[in-house]
């Protein structure tokens, strides 16, 4: 069940003995930041930010989700990571080359399952461009029926 703000100010409570006080406002920002995630997972992410966290301020948000991200590992949440850490799921790159003494980029398909889908689709697109049954736009050129 999702963290409600009754009880993330409970939680944050705790924190803010140790780092100092937020206001109202700064609390309703990191709870919007934390509501989707179980209320077990954040009390754990906050316990373990008080033990560790090196500095005398309250921790940002990012280290507190940090914190939330190690810890949903042993809950079984999984945090987002993109299909591929080079395209970020979206099957191109940009790659650059060197040539003499100048460098130069040039975008690429991906060699992830997304980047070789839409290798497959351009592959026979070009084809049928090729073979004359298809425009520049895309669309279909119709044959005519031989009527003799």
């Amino acid at each position: 069940m999702p963290v409600e703000y009754v009880k993330f100010k409970d939680i944050v409570s705790k924190a803010e003995k140790v780092f100092g006080y937020l206001s109202e406002e700064q609390r309703k920002i990191y709870w919007e930041n934390v509501k989707g995630f179980p209320e077990d997972t954040v009390l754990s992410a906050v316990d373990r930010v008080i033990t560790t966290h090196g500095y005398y301020k309250f921790p940002t948000i990012a280290e507190l989700l940090d914190a939330i991200s190690d810890h949903s590992v042993l809950v079984e949440i999984t945090p987002y990571r993109p299909p591929c850490p080079l395209c970020s799921g979206i099957g191109r790159t940009i790659v650059e080359y060197w040539e003499g003494d100048g460098t130069y980029y040039k975008e690429r398909f991906c060699e992830c399952d997304e980047g070789r889908r839409q290798y497959q689709i351009r592959a026979e697109y070009l084809e049928r461009r090729r073979k004359g049954l298809t425009r520049a736009d895309g669309s279909v050129i119709r044959k005519e029926k031989d009527t003799s």
